[in-house]
């Protein structure tokens, strides 16, 4: 499974390629969907993660940090 730090580096990676194809690189949406990152508030009845507004924030900060258009995904 990646982790955030891992998918950050990937979005770092792929920024340059995702803004030539206009859309998130394929490998980039991979891993973020391999890390959980578009669950993050689903609650745990529903089989998710259940994470914090605060938790979910911070996530998407240090996705920004590494590429802003990965972050506003």
């Amino acid at each position: 499974m990646t982790d955030l730090a891992t998918a950050a580096s990937i979005a770092a990676r792929s920024a340059a390629e995702s803004e030539r194809l206009g859309h998130l690189h394929l490998d980039l949406v991979t891993a973020l969907i391999d890390a959980g990152l578009f669950r993050l508030w689903v609650p745990p009845d529903y089989g998710g993660p259940g994470a914090t507004i605060a938790d979910g924030i911070e996530h998407i900060i240090a996705l920004g940090r590494a590429d802003g258009a990965t972050g506003w995904c």
